[in-house]
């Protein structure tokens, strides 16, 4: 009668186990799920000019530095608009709160028309609350809109020359 009532305990405890990884699981996935919105909502503007900035050098104690930015071709902002616009948004706390870093890994800005100093549109990557992070700063300039960066990795890095950019070269192998 022993074995069989130490048997029916462990057979408790194991369902028991089970069943708070079944919750634990559940609760991951519907985390997961809210924190992942599949529309950003922010694509970049189908007008102006847009440029990508990398670094030549980075730090995470100081700003990125020696920048070199290039002006896109409107097929390669189209094909930039059309990646960026399929990035899903996360729910994360804003930079300002979280970070102390100032390494930026590359950015995008749209501005009114070349040569005009109207900027209309921004995206900062950067390496701080999280490697990935994408800031996007719109129209309103409000409160950014908070995306990953890294399935832009290799059309960002098409952009500039080999050799180019080894800061942002480094920042994106955290993706």
């Amino acid at each position: 009668m022993g074995q069989s009532t130490e048997r029916l305990a462990s057979g408790i405890r194991r369902f028991r186990v089970l069943i708070v990884a079944l919750v634990f699981v559940i609760m991951g996935t519907a985390i997961a799920a809210y924190a992942w919105n599949t529309n950003s909502g922010m694509t970049l503007p189908s007008t102006g000019t847009v440029t990508i900035t990398g670094y030549g050098a980075s730090s995470a104690a100081h700003p990125s530095t020696q920048p070199q930015t290039v002006v896109l071709t409107k097929s390669q902002t189209t094909i930039l608009r059309n990646q960026i616009s399929a990035i899903p948004t996360l729910s994360l706390p804003s930079r300002s709160l979280s970070c102390v870093e100032n390494e930026t890994v590359f950015e995008i800005v749209v501005k009114s028309a070349q040569g005009s100093p109207k900027t209309v549109w921004t995206a900062q990557a950067v390496l701080c609350p999280a490697p990935g992070i994408l800031y996007i700063y719109g129209k309103d300039a409000g409160t950014p809109t908070i995306s990953r960066y890294c399935t832009l990795k290799p059309l960002v890095l098409s952009f500039f020359p080999k050799g180019k950019v080894n800061g942002t070269r480094q920042g994106l192998r955290f993706c």
